[in-house]
C-alpha cells in the first residue's frame, strides 16, 4: 500500500534526527513524530525542513515547536509563518534557522527558486545520495504519467537543476510519486509550461 498522499522524509545523523517536509496537521505531525521515537529512541529530532509557505506544507509545525525542533526554511517563507492565524498563540516557542540559496547543512544543499507557484521556494540536494526532495514543483503520479501542460513553475525548477548540473538519481516529491527518476524529469521538460 503506497501512503504518499505526502511523503516525509528524515535523516539520522549520529544522536539527530532531521525531518524534510511537515505535514498537513499537527495529528499527522505528531504520527511522524510518535514513528521516528519508536524508531530511534535514542535519538533527538533536531530540525525539520519546509519548502515554502502554503499552509498544507506548514500546517503541522506546531508539533516540532513543541519538542524543540528548529524549523529550517528561507526567510521569506519564515515571515509567512509568523503571520500564520493557527500559530498566533505558540509562534513565541518557535525556533527558526534561515536557510540560503546555495547554502549546504550537514551534507545537504539547499536552493531557494523565485517562481509563480511561491514568490520563494526552495528544495533540498542530498549530495552523497544525489537525491532531491521538493514539494510542489514536479507532482508526477506513481505511474510517471505526464500532461501535455504542466506549471510554468516546474520549467523553472527542472532548468535550475539542469543549470546546476546536479547530479540527480532521484527525486521525492512531497505529493505523491516518492520515486522520480531523471529520465521522467527530462520528459516532463517536453511539455508546454503554461
Amino acid at each position: 500500500m503506497r501512503s504518499s498522499w505526502r511523503n516525509i522524509l528524515f535523516r539520522t545523523n549520529n544522536n539527530e534526527v532531521q525531518v524534510f517536509g511537515a505535514p498537513t496537521s499537527s495529528e499527522q505531525s505528531e504520527k511522524t513524530i510518535q514513528h521516528i521515537t519508536e524508531k530511534f529512541p535514542n535519538k533527538k529530532i533536531t530540525s525539520v525542513y519546509v519548502t515554502h509557505l502554503h499552509g498544507d506544507h506548514i500546517a503541522g509545525l506546531g508539533s516540532y515547536a513543541k519538542i524543540g525542533a528548529l524549523i529550517r526554511a528561507d526567510a521569506y517563507t519564515i515571515e509567512a509563518i509568523k503571520e500564520y492565524p493557527p500559530f498566533s498563540d505558540q509562534i513565541h516557542t518557535f525556533k527558526f534557522h534561515t536557510i540560503k540559496h546555495e547554502q549546504s547543512i550537514d551534507g545537504v544543499s539547499f536552493y531557494v527558486l523565485e517562481n509563480a507557484h511561491s514568490k520563494r521556494q526552495s528544495f533540498a540536494f542530498f549530495n552523497e545520495s544525489g537525491l532531491i526532495y521538493q514539494a510542489d514543483f514536479l507532482q508526477i503520479p506513481f505511474d510517471n504519467t505526464l500532461t501535455k501542460v504542466l506549471p510554468a513553475h516546474t520549467g523553472v525548477f527542472i532548468d535550475f537543476v539542469r543549470s546546476k548540473q546536479l547530479p540527480v538519481r532521484r527525486i521525492v516529491g512531497h505529493h505523491f510519486n516518492y520515486n522520480i527518476s531523471l529520465k521522467v524529469m527530462d520528459k516532463a521538460s517536453q511539455a508546454n509550461m503554461m
